[in-house]
């Protein structure tokens, strides 16, 4: 019984040697920097407003003809046959419709789409992130745009990172 606990003893102390002997590097990075360098951020920023314009001209297109719908009741509804005014409204009141659940559809479709492409790209520089420090033995890596205190043992890892991801 007291083997195993001097054993054990002797383990715990010679772990914590261990521990205090390895070197501990810090990196940082400002990952705004490496994402916005990225071709697939350039290009999901370019297909969202592509893809925005698109809708906005249809938006656009539907609204117009809302307003000569809203037009054509104001300035002749007084004239109409009760029945003809009434299929009017309701034709407008749809339109209304229509046109906030469109602008609710294509909002959803595009902010997801971005969402989505954002992740992969977050996901590509997380691993390349993983990569370079592995390789240069880092034990943490921050996401600091502008530390406050850097010494000489703290590693800014953007540069290395961009170059493991061939972004200038």
């Amino acid at each position: 019984m007291k083997k195993i606990f001097l054993t054990t003893i002797f383990s715990i102390c010679f772990g914590i040697i261990i521990a205090q002997t390895q070197e501990i590097r810090i990196g940082y990075i400002d990952k705004q920097v490496i994402i916005n360098a990225m071709p697939q951020t350039v290009e999901a920023e370019k297909k969202y407003q592509s893809d925005l314009n698109l809708y906005n001209a249809e938006y656009d297109r539907m609204t117009t003809e809302y307003h000569k719908k809203v037009k054509e009741y104001m300035e002749n509804g007084k004239n109409m046959k009760e029945a003809i005014k009434m299929a009017l409204q309701t034709e407008i009141t749809e339109y209304e419709e229509r046109l906030a659940m469109f602008k609710l559809r294509y909002t959803k479709d595009l902010n997801g789409e971005l969402t989505q492409k954002m992740l992969n790209i977050d996901n590509i520089v997380a691993q390349a992130i993983k990569k370079v420090a592995e390789n240069q033995k880092i034990s943490i890596v921050f996401d600091q745009p502008t530390p406050l205190y850097v010494n000489d043992q703290c590693i800014n890892l953007t540069e290395l990172i961009k170059k493991e991801l061939n972004i200038k």
